[in-house]
């Protein structure tokens, strides 16, 4: 996903902007991915998705109180890790309460082969 399409989507204070993580593969992140995709599977009925890679994330800081929006993407795949592919997903963790799954979309998936 292209910084420009980062920030072009508002989800947040007009202020505020969509940060970087260099980092995904922690458990925080690899946490927030296996969230994100149970409540696709959930909103899905029946959905069997499974995190495969957390590939990119983004996060929004809100108000002080207010938590942090991340922007994920997701590789995922079926439960024998067949079909392989992107999930968009937006969750928002509150400070000190639950994580609040907002939205998801599947991604076309591009793959790119280079010829040495």
């Amino acid at each position: 996903m292209a910084q420009e399409q980062v920030e072009s989507q508002r989800v947040g204070p007009p202020d505020a902007q969509w940060m970087p993580i260099q980092t995904t593969d922690n458990e925080e992140m690899r946490s927030l991915g296996e969230f994100a995709v149970n409540e696709q599977n959930q909103k899905s009925d029946g959905g069997n998705l499974k995190l495969l890679v957390v590939a990119q994330a983004w996060q929004m800081s809100l108000a002080p109180d207010a938590g942090r929006i991340y922007l994920l993407l997701l590789f995922v795949g079926g439960p024998d890790d067949d079909n392989p592919g992107l999930l968009e997903a937006y969750v928002w963790k509150t400070a000190g309460g639950p994580r609040l799954f907002m939205s998801s979309k599947p991604t076309k998936l591009e793959l790119r082969c280079h010829i040495l």
